[in-house]
């Protein structure tokens, strides 16, 4: 696979490479917008999520810690990893003008094997699509969440994408709260910084009108 590294920072790049190499990261992943965005070129991402689905409690808090300390001049936030949470969001860069924004979080079963290009650990787009669609059922109402399902929809039925949330959230999420949720489309505030689309005739207008035409053909199926 050839990934798109125009949807990156040269310095997100740099540190992605270097967590990826780290042992003690050895059982996460790239997930969320990023990885999507490396995989399909389509808008540009600025942040790094790195999910495990390893039993909770069992991420190695202390060496993680160590690592990140020892490597990245620039390591703030760290001091949440000395007790056991879902989650950390840290602050990690070389220089202090590339700080990017970095994600450890524990995440459910993945269903699909990671894909590895470039000695990249990434989700599979169909995990990426089952994520997306948990987090707007569950009423994010983020732009950047209906924008990529929109993209993942040139590719995927919106049937299998449920399916395929419903698979990995059998407990935490039911089909009519996608849907509602999709339908409520026209509740999505733009963000101040809009999407950095790389595509032209990218319009948020369009792709919300579309996303509506997409739920309501599925509705028609049923």
């Amino acid at each position: 696979m050839k990934l798109h590294y125009e949807t990156v920072s040269p310095a997100l790049l740099k540190i992605l490479h270097q967590l990826m190499e780290f042992e003690v990261l050895r059982n996460f992943r790239l997930v969320g917008g990023t990885s999507l965005a490396l995989q399909r070129g389509h808008r540009r991402s600025i942040d790094i999520d790195l999910f495990t689905d390893m039993e909770y409690g069992k991420m190695p808090l202390a060496d993680i810690r160590q690592q990140l300390e020892t490597v990245f001049p620039i390591h703030r936030d760290l001091g949440s990893m000395t007790t056991t949470a879902f989650g950390y969001s840290l602050r990690l860069g070389y220089e202090p003008d590339s700080v990017v924004k970095v994600d450890l979080f524990y995440t459910e079963k993945f269903i699909f094997d990671a894909i590895v290009a470039d000695d990249l650990r990434l989700a599979d787009e169909r995990e990426i699509a089952a994520m997306k669609l948990l987090a707007i059922g569950n009423g994010s109402y983020r732009m950047k969440d209906y924008w990529d399902v929109r993209e993942l929809l040139d590719s995927y039925t919106l049937a299998d994408m449920i399916n395929w949330c419903l698979l990995r959230h059998p407990y935490v999420i039911e089909e009519q709260d996608i849907l509602t949720a999709l339908q409520n489309v026209h509740l999505v505030q733009e963000s101040n910084e809009g999407i950095d689309s790389l595509r032209r005739l990218d319009y948020w207008e369009l792709k919300r009108e579309e996303i509506k035409d997409f739920v309501y053909q599925y509705l028609n199926r049923r």
